[in-house]
C-alpha cells in the first residue's frame, strides 16, 4: 500500500519515535497479553484488543509528538475503530467459557 500511494518514509531524526514506540508497544502488548490469557481472558477478546493497537498508537503518537491527523488519516482511524467495534458486536453473542472456568469445571 505504501508503494502504491508513494508514502514518505521517515528518515534521519524522524526515525527516533519509531525506534522508541515500536519496541515499547510490543513490550507492553506481550507483558499484558500473556498474563491475561493465563487468567482466562478469551483469545478472541485478546485479538480484538490487539487489533485496536495501531489506531491507539496513531492517536497517542499524534498527541505526544504534536502531529496533525489529516482527513485521510482520520477516515482510516474511523474505519479501523469501526471494524474493531464490529468485531466486538459480533463477539457479544453467547459468551465462551474462559480457561479458568474450563479448569474449574464450571460453566
Amino acid at each position: 500500500m505504501a508503494l502504491l500511494t508513494s508514502a514518505n518514509w521517515p528518515r534521519g531524526r524522524q526515525l527516533a519515535p519509531t525506534f522508541v514506540a515500536g519496541p515499547l508497544v510490543q513490550a507492553v502488548q506481550v507483558l499484558r497479553v500473556y498474563p491475561g490469557l493465563r487468567m482466562g481472558v478469551p483469545a478472541a477478546t485478546t485479538a480484538l484488543v490487539i487489533s485496536c493497537t495501531p489506531m491507539l498508537t496513531a492517536v497517542v503518537a499524534a498527541r505526544v509528538f504534536h502531529v496533525r491527523i489529516g482527513l485521510r488519516q482520520a477516515a482510516a482511524l474511523v474505519l479501523g475503530f469501526g471494524a474493531c467495534r464490529l468485531g466486538a458486536v459480533a463477539r457479544s453473542g453467547p459468551v465462551a467459557r474462559t480457561a479458568v472456568e474450563e479448569r474449574a469445571g464450571g460453566g
